[in-house]
């Protein structure tokens, strides 16, 4: 529970964070200022770790509706109650989604390409001067 508390003041923390950035992006649009990569690339990778705690945050929402569900489920077999589809359908449907969020989860964690390196790169090929 407490690292859910964490992760959702970090959430809380980055929205801050962005707003604080879009903030200056703006005032140096209104002044007339060029733009800073800096500021972008700030923006780009709070956005990237934003969407990695929420993928977390919903992957940990979703592991509590399983265990409840098979709480029921375990609870209705004790009772000698019958066993609902519906139960056994929601706990694969969870289990599809939790498995989606994985993969996504998976490939927030590859480095994201620097295409500023690239451009640079090119620039020089194309442009030596």
């Amino acid at each position: 529970m407490s690292r859910r508390i964490c992760k959702l003041a970090e959430l809380a923390a980055i929205k801050l964070t962005q707003t604080s950035l879009m903030q200056q992006i703006q005032e140096r649009h209104s002044e007339g200022r060029p733009r800073l990569a800096i500021l972008d690339d700030q923006l780009d990778e709070l956005e990237a770790t934003r969407e990695k705690l929420v993928l977390e945050l919903a992957g940990a929402a979703i592991k509590l509706t399983q265990t409840s569900l098979m709480q029921q489920i375990q609870e209705r077999h004790s009772e000698g109650r019958p066993r609902l589809a519906i139960l056994d359908d929601q706990l694969d449907e969870l289990e599809a989604t939790r498995e989606k969020l994985v993969l996504e989860l998976a490939g927030t964690d590859a480095p994201a390409e620097d295409f500023q390196e690239k451009i640079a790169r090119l620039k020089a090929q194309f442009d030596p001067a």
